[in-house]
């Protein structure tokens, strides 16, 4: 907003070097006027904004939208289904000498 100044009080330039525009009526405001109510705006919105369509999120062109992450497809089965003692539900063990290696231990047990 460079040559303009407060509409109130004429100032061009604030203590921080800045004038706001109202954005309700768009006039040049100093940072001591910048409210509505300090510098005599009505609080109406601006011609350009009076439709809610305006304001809100516009629809993106499909082939402008990228999909990030994964789909169920591609990550398939996070883990297995695990059965109460720990083993795998669903999977059998071919291995005899697996079964047999577990039950020499448990004859040393004393109960």
């Amino acid at each position: 907003m460079a040559g303009k100044s407060c509409v109130v009080c004429g100032s061009a330039t604030s203590s921080d070097g800045m004038l706001y525009r109202c954005a309700y009526c768009g006039d040049p405001v100093c940072p001591d006027h910048r409210l509505p109510e300090n510098h005599g705006c009505t609080g109406e919105h601006l011609d350009e904004d009076e439709t809610p369509e305006d304001r809100g999120p516009q629809p993106m062109d499909p082939e402008e939208v990228t999909t990030m992450g994964t789909t169920p497809e591609d990550i398939g089965q996070s883990s297995p289904d695990v059965a109460l003692d720990g083993s795998i539900a669903g999977e059998q063990s071919t291995d005899s000498d697996e079964e047999g290696s577990e039950s020499w231990w448990r004859k040393l047990l004393p109960w």
